[in-house]
């Protein structure tokens, strides 16, 4: 057990070098690592050879990346929350400007809720496909829907079409079969298109905020991706999964 921890830390700690090496030198190109058995490591290939002078300065660049990852903000946030904070959106305006009339059957404005998808690899995936490498897509402990006033849309909670239920019965109702299909074109039916895009955007809604204590994990495209999540003090398991993400 205390070695899966130490092998846990060094694992972590050869990530933490990657994203400094990265911030330091963005055309760095990362090649194999991290942990072995007595330490850590990444091979590099720079594109200006370094020295070691250059070590302390990354070393500096990891104590420094150490401390945001002590203060890492730990829920993931509804969107009115967001909005009172400096970020940048890949949310789409025309989408979010309908979500903010709507209000749940006997609950919340659609806006107060952090909202989950069943299925990150969905149409809202797609189009922002090309910005991939700067996304990640969150692990959420199913226990989630067990929170208070939790909520299950049918399909995306925008669409007029949508059904809300609370967890128990969402799980009952719900078309897991479109919702999780590999593709929701229809090339023959144009209506049947627009359906099962939604369908694939079905939704679980959490009032306010999710604690981070739900959160397992997160998914990325690649490294690069993997090491900007590091590198703004995301500090659970990361997996490299480009099928999400529509690459490959």
């Amino acid at each position: 057990m205390e070695n899966q921890k130490l092998m846990r830390m060094r694992h972590s700690f050869a990530h933490l070098l990657g994203a400094a090496v990265k911030e330091l030198y963005p055309d760095a190109k990362i090649a194999t690592g991290p942990a072995i058995d007595n330490g850590f490591y990444y091979d590099f290939d720079f594109t200006t050879p370094i020295t070691d002078k250059d070590l302390g300065k990354i070393e500096q660049k990891m104590r420094e990346l150490t401390k945001k990852v002590k203060s890492f903000d730990k829920a993931e946030i509804s969107n009115k929350d967001a909005e009172k904070i400096n970020h940048q959106s890949v949310a789409m305006q025309e989408i979010q400007s309908r979500r903010d009339s709507i209000k749940v059957p006997n609950g919340l404005q659609l806006h107060d809720y952090a909202n989950l998808y069943f299925d990150p690899r969905n149409p809202m995936m797609y189009k922002r496909r090309n910005q991939a490498e700067n996304l990640c897509v969150l692990k959420i402990a199913p226990e989630i829907m067990d929170i208070s006033n939790a909520v299950v849309s049918d399909q995306n909670a925008s669409s007029k079409y949508s059904k809300f239920y609370n967890p128990y019965m969402g799980v009952q109702n719900l078309d897991f079969r479109r919702i999780f299909s590999d593709d929701w074109r229809d090339s023959y039916n144009q209506f049947n298109e627009w359906q099962q895009k939604s369908i694939k955007c079905a939704e679980v809604l959490i009032p306010y905020r999710i604690p981070y204590n739900y959160i397992l994990g997160a998914f990325v495209v690649n490294e690069t991706a993997e090491h900007k999540l590091i590198g703004i003090g995301f500090n659970k398991d990361i997996k490299i999964f480009p099928k999400i993400f529509f690459w490959g």
